[in-house]
């Protein structure tokens, strides 16, 4: 360019170069996760400019892949796509990740499980299911939809006996549909409230000895939990029929009881209320005592012709009475802490203990097995059984709770009215 005016000279002349960008591409969709495939479709303002595109992430060049036209992609992929024309310099990069997940048929990962229960519970059929996209859940009932139940679990709650069915769901996603294995809930009637037949007892124990309380329920096959408590705090793994506790000191006095449960209830047993009595006082001969046994009755192998002996130490204050029994059976004039019969036979064979009580109360020994085996190997263990493996006899058995009970109770008043 050069400026004129009369009576001026001309001015000098000035130039300018003016140089043309191409327009950066615009990638349509942009970012994004995408299911199966997406259309991918490029444009640049700049008229007539190509527009070049790579997959990989590298710089695209003019070898690189031409845009004719919108393209699928079925794979994730980074693109990169510039735009080029003559006589201007190439466009800015632009950048788009499509990241591409194929759908796949929904599975189950866990089945739902078939159960039983009482009347009145609750209970859950859950599954765990997987697939692309995420499926969709639907419940049935013996083949009928069931409406609203489109979660994983389905809650089963106050069981009633038209919920016994057969139930099973269906996962289902845009790739297709599953359905599960057949869980069958069963509903039971619910069992009768427990009864306790035995309470725990009360007693004075002396110190250093084991505390042993046990409670007698009428219908031991409904129960589902024993729960024992002392002072109102429960004993950790106290969960049967029975308490034991060794070697006892003046800690473990106090009130003890039994909470038994299933599910038509839990019933608490009476409390029993247990002292415990120091070395001290015994040893001034001033405390009543409950019997304890500090020795069992020891079970046997002997030959016929032999003497039978068998034996318990006792603590007790006042001095304790005894009454042997065998297979179950009171023995006349077996009354003292030593059980002695001469000249064995076969028949002599059996299942001995002894009720051991004072005016305290009273307590059973141990089982002592006792069998009787003839030189040549042969014998009977008194049940028609043959002999008794000493080794695995021990040092004395368990009984039916309910004979014990009946026959503790009966020797003992027996022995009081003599």
């Amino acid at each position: 360019a050069q400026a004129l005016q009369t009576g001026f000279s001309a001015s000098g002349i000035a130039s300018a170069r003016f140089n043309f960008v191409a327009a950066t591409p615009v990638v349509a969709p942009a970012n994004g996760r995408f299911v199966d495939q997406v259309e991918v479709s490029l444009s640049s303002v700049t008229v007539n400019a190509k527009v070049y595109y790579t997959l990989d992430g590298s710089e695209p060049t003019e070898n690189s892949n031409l845009y004719t036209g919108p393209f699928i992609l079925t794979e994730s992929a980074t693109l990169q796509a510039k735009a080029m024309k003559k006589d201007y310099f190439d466009s800015e990069i632009a950048t788009a990740n499509f990241q591409i997940k194929p759908t796949t048929v929904p599975v189950f990962i866990q089945q739902p499980q078939s159960l039983s229960a009482f009347e009145g519970q609750d209970v859950m059929l859950s599954v765990l299911a997987d697939g692309f996209p995420l499926p969709t859940y639907q419940w049935f009932k013996n083949n009928v939809l069931l409406q609203g139940e489109v979660e994983a679990k389905l809650f089963l709650n106050n069981l009633q006996a038209d919920d016994a069915a057969s139930y099973k769901v269906v996962i289902k996603n845009s790739r297709d549909e599953t359905e599960s294995d057949i869980a069958t809930v069963s509903v039971n009637p619910l069992p009768a409230l427990i009864e306790i037949i035995e309470q725990p007892a009360s007693g004075r124990y002396q110190e250093g000895n084991t505390l042993s309380l046990r409670v007698v329920v009428g219908n031991p096959q409904a129960v589902t939990n024993y729960q024992w408590f002392h002072e109102g705090v429960a004993i950790m793994g106290a969960d049967t029929s029975n308490l034991t506790i060794d070697n006892i000191d003046i800690e473990n006095a106090g009130k003890y009881w039994v909470e038994i449960s299933n599910p038509a209830g839990v019933v608490k047993s009476a409390e029993a209320d247990i002292e415990i009595v120091s070395n001290e006082s015994i040893q001034a001969g001033d405390a009543l005592l409950l019997p304890g046994i500090t020795k069992q009755p020891e079970s046997l192998e002997l030959e016929p012709g032999k003497t039978l002996v068998l034996s318990v130490e006792v603590e007790s204050n006042p001095a304790a009475s005894y009454q042997w029994f065998k297979n179950q059976q009171l023995l006349n004039n077996q009354n003292s802490e030593r059980l002695v019969v001469d000249n064995i036979s076969t028949d002599d064979a059996g299942d001995y203990f002894v009720l051991v009580s004072n005016s305290q109360g009273a307590v059973i020994s141990n089982v002592a097995k006792v069998s009787v085996t003839n030189t040549n190997g042969s014998g009977n263990n008194g049940n028609g059984q043959g002999n008794v493996d000493s080794e695995n006899s021990g040092g004395g058995g368990s009984m039916n709770i309910f004979l014990l009970l009946s026959f503790l109770l009966s020797a003992y008043w027996r022995i009081r009215q003599r």
